[in-house]
């Protein structure tokens, strides 16, 4: 993952606690927050994802 991703999903991580810190009373605000949550969620697994393809294939590279 590059320092431009890394750092937008640190910026949501900071955003989405800041918003449970903070809670409003719009009727959408609960909505858009669990949206929130689970985008995170799925970013950070698919950049987990990512870093154990980059290692295999690194890994591979040196079994050769």
């Amino acid at each position: 993952m590059n320092r431009r991703t890394e750092s937008r999903l640190n910026m949501g991580r900071r955003v989405l606690e800041f918003s449970q810190a903070n809670p409003s009373e719009s009727p959408g605000y609960a909505r858009v927050l669990s949206q929130l949550e689970e985008q995170l969620a799925r970013a950070t697994q698919l950049g987990e994802e990512q870093r154990r393809g980059i290692a295999e294939v690194r890994a591979a590279t040196l079994e050769k």
